[in-house]
């Protein structure tokens, strides 16, 4: 059965381990505040390594990895707003590469990552369904409510189905859900180097060159002799985290059983500070470099806010979902002021509600915004606050977002 169909030239609507979701129990919003509108934006589940470097030993990945449960299929069709939708440079780059030992292509959502991703689906059901009774207990309402985009990468929209498979769980339709994605070139879920030369140019050297990133290059000298690594080769500490990962998610220890838990956890710090860097930028470059990698999300993560907070908004779209990745999360963690001191988990995720706060003798409402990432509380703000004023909440990323024509216009800078 074909479950996905291609919408060409639609009009416009507007740790590796699970992530834990019954960990310290929520703070509920104050019965004052109603909920009107609720963003999240998730990190896949987990997938095969992207990159396995020689020095790391062969671990097989069967295609059985590739069996996801049948509870985690549901029939959808992608649509996209252009005329056509190439193939995105990520996925040739993993059919480039070649399969890995036991039939896997790079870079592919396993049934480990399926079923993290439908958890998720049915945290966000219980909290926003049964809970708060925020939507609707129907399919067709669920259907009507819920705005769904991914970007064009096969492990982002089978994780965008599986959690829509959790949300929508127990419900039956005739109507197939919808997952909106982009073609690569228009991408801006995360920093896209292929089509933004002027951040590619602030920030490569942190590609090319990590030792020069402070505390970097002794990290990659503490693992060259556990992990055999001759000089002629560069220890790779991000696809080295990235593989530790990968094995402890599905239980294939091997590059991590030769490496203490603290010695993993430095290679974890040294490839935050990589990603750190070639993401958020250094401090001389931090604003432009952070504004074009992240910049253009935020604008739209905003505007979703803004149209319902001004009451322009005519759609019924009570929740966006936005299934993206690592590199994703990190670039928007920092622009939200989130403070994360680890690698963003498969199915990590941020949730930004925004509440109205209805004023007595005929004034107009307030509104408020309040995060959550990880299901756990996020002061916001610049006074940090767990329900913070819009104004407020809008001035702490006014650096940040951009709007898309300027955004494309500032990409193409050629020089610093």
């Amino acid at each position: 059965m074909n479950l996905t169909k291609i919408v060409l030239g639609a009009s416009a609507a507007v740790s590796c381990a699970v992530v834990g979701y019954q960990g310290k129990k929520l703070v509920a919003a104050q019965k004052e505040y109603e909920l009107v509108h609720v963003q999240v934006i998730f990190r896949h589940g987990a997938r095969t390594p992207l990159h396995i470097p020689s020095y790391i030993p062969t671990v097989r990945y069967d295609e059985s990895l590739l069996e996801h449960a049948s509870k985690t299929v549901i029939p959808y069709e992608l649509v996209t707003f252009s005329s056509s939708l190439p193939e995105s440079p990520f996925e040739e780059s993993y059919k480039h590469r070649g399969k890995l030992e036991g039939g896997c292509l790079p870079g592919q959502l396993t049934h480990v990552g399926a079923d993290q991703m439908y958890q998720l689906g049915l945290y966000l059901k219980k909290r926003y369904l049964e809970d708060e009774r925020f939507l609707s207990s129907s399919y067709s309402g669920l259907l009507n409510e819920i705005y769904t985009r991914s970007t064009n990468i096969e492990r982002t929209i089978m994780s965008a189905r599986c959690v829509l498979a959790g949300i929508f769980s127990g419900k039956s339709g005739s109507d197939v859900l919808q997952i909106h994605v982009t073609p690569p070139n228009e991408e801006i879920m995360y920093p896209n180097y292929y089509t933004c030369h002027y951040l590619r140019l602030l920030t490569r050297w942190a590609w090319s060159h990590p030792e020069k990133i402070p505390g970097v290059s002794a990290i990659q000298e503490m693992v060259r002799k556990p992990l055999s690594i001759s000089d002629k080769d560069t220890a790779d500490l991000v696809s080295i985290r990235d593989n530790i990962a990968v094995e402890e998610a599905h239980n294939k220890p091997s590059v991590g059983s030769k490496l203490s838990l603290k010695t993993r956890d430095i290679v974890e710090e040294g490839a935050m500070k990589i990603m750190h860097t070639a993401f958020v930028g250094e401090e001389n470059v931090r604003e432009r470099s952070l504004k074009l990698a992240i910049g253009p999300f935020v604008d739209i993560l905003m505007n979703n806010i803004e149209v319902r907070s001004e009451g322009k908004d005519s759609s019924n779209i009570k929740m966006h979902l936005y299934s993206g990745h690592d590199t994703t999360l990190i670039p928007l963690l920092s622009a939200l002021g989130i403070r994360y001191a680890h690698w963003p988990p498969y199915a990590g995720n941020v949730i930004i509600e925004l509440h109205r706060k209805n004023n007595a003798s005929g004034k107009e409402p307030s509104y408020f915004v309040r995060m959550l990432y990880n299901g756990e509380e996020q002061p916001v703000g610049r006074w940090m606050k767990y329900m913070c004023p819009l104004k407020e909440f809008q001035d702490s990323v006014g650096d940040i977002r951009i709007a898309y024509e300027d955004y494309s216009k500032q990409c193409m800078k050629t020089e610093d």
